[in-house]
């Protein structure tokens, strides 16, 4: 076991403070403890006084109810220090009733949205934004590059979606790299899925000593659940050449030398990624095991390698979510200096932990990543 936590830490390199990562414990009021990455375990139930602020609330406003937008509203509207201070859409659809049953106010992202009489539209986005104190972007790709001239008018600070261009951004953020730096940026990007839960990954192999590279391909899923029609249904779509991927990793961590593929299938559970990497000592696979399960976010699994045992890992959720990368424990395979492994990203909800990092860093609540990290890990237990 000593292996385990032998090499220097990714975090330690680049002067993060996680000194206290994996021995940190929350207890829930469900009467559960867990470490980020970890199973529960049963426990005495203990509030945690420090997480509850007695100053008013900030202000989020949320433009784009989507995949994203709709989680990220169900946990943010229970955070104490924060309140929902109304959503911005540009078209009507089903899942604006829970908001519109809660009382969050609905506003109007185009000039033309229409809203039927059962939905009151409470304003214009320039209304929504005077309202608020932070912006949660969770448009389509595009769409938040094109609502940069509102957010920089209203003088609010903004986290946008990792659909946009890293450039878009004074800050790119995933998994604890840029963290410090967001704590005073007016804009921050949140990496895409497949980025993040490669960063991820990189992350725990770092652990087992200098990662020399990484070739990873891709699987993409063609389209989420909810988007169905738009899919390819009897097509798997290749993209030549590098994909963008290993480019916005190498944005954040200029070091690694990563290079990825991607394709597209007719799936819509989750993407595949099949990874190789090259270290610069020769490690054994128990050593590799033992890492990686103990990294927050990442977690590893029993399983026959099917993308459709993410939506059975968490059946408590209310939609089956995993903010964790899946890894199979028989897909783990070392060679030498060589490790060779599969795992799996649920696209819907695997950025829903940095966002959230983000805004605690943002909002100045928490100014350290291991405690923000936990508090993260809480509320998505909790509300996700």
């Amino acid at each position: 076991m000593a292996g385990c936590y032998g090499c220097r830490s990714f975090y330690a390199t680049r002067g993060e403070d996680w000194s206290d990562s994996f021995s940190y414990t929350l207890t829930v009021s469900a009467g559960y403890a867990t470490q980020p990455g970890s199973k529960f375990r049963r426990t005495r139930s203990i509030m945690r006084t420090d997480l509850i602020s007695s100053s008013p609330s900030l202000r989020i406003a949320l433009v784009g109810l989507g995949t994203i937008g709709k989680r990220l509203v169900d946990i943010v509207s229970h955070i104490p220090e924060f309140s929902v201070s109304g959503v911005a859409v540009r078209s009507i659809s089903p899942a604006l009733s829970p908001m519109v049953e809660s009382g969050i106010p609905i506003y109007s992202s185009t000039n033309d949205c229409i809203f039927p009489a059962e939905i009151p539209c409470a304003g214009k986005l320039s209304d929504l934004l005077e309202k608020s104190d932070f912006v949660l972007d969770c448009t389509s790709r595009g769409n938040g590059a094109k609502l940069q001239q509102w957010y920089e008018r209203a003088n609010i600070r903004v986290i946008y979606q990792g659909g946009e261009s890293s450039s878009l951004a004074s800050v790119n953020y995933c998994s604890g790299i840029g963290f410090k730096e967001a704590i005073s940026a007016p804009s921050v990007r949140v990496m895409s899925c497949n980025s993040t839960g490669l960063i991820r990954i990189a992350q725990a192999l770092s652990r087992l000593g200098t990662v020399e590279t990484i070739r990873a391909v891709l699987t993409r899923s063609a389209t989420d659940p909810d988007k169905y029609m738009k899919g390819q249904p009897n097509a798997i779509i290749s993209t030549f050449g590098e994909s963008h991927h290993g480019q916005d990793i190498r944005v954040i961590w200029p070091n690694l030398n990563i290079i990825t593929l991607a394709s597209y299938a007719p799936v819509n559970c989750g993407h595949l990624v099949t990874l190789f990497a090259k270290l610069s000592e020769p490690i054994s696979l128990d050593v590799a095991i033992c890492t990686l399960e103990k990294i927050p976010r990442v977690r590893v699994i029993d399983g026959s390698g099917s993308l459709l045992e993410l939506r059975r890992i968490n059946k408590s959720s209310k939609r089956r979510d995993c903010s964790d990368v899946v890894i199979w424990r028989k897909g783990i395979h070392v060679i030498g200096n060589e490790v060779l492994l599969s795992a799996g990203i649920h696209m819907e909800s695997i950025v829903i932990p940095e966002t959230l990092d983000v805004l605690f860093a943002m909002s100045g609540l928490e100014k350290k990543i291991d405690q923000a990290r936990h508090r993260t890990d809480l509320a998505i237990y909790n509300y996700l």
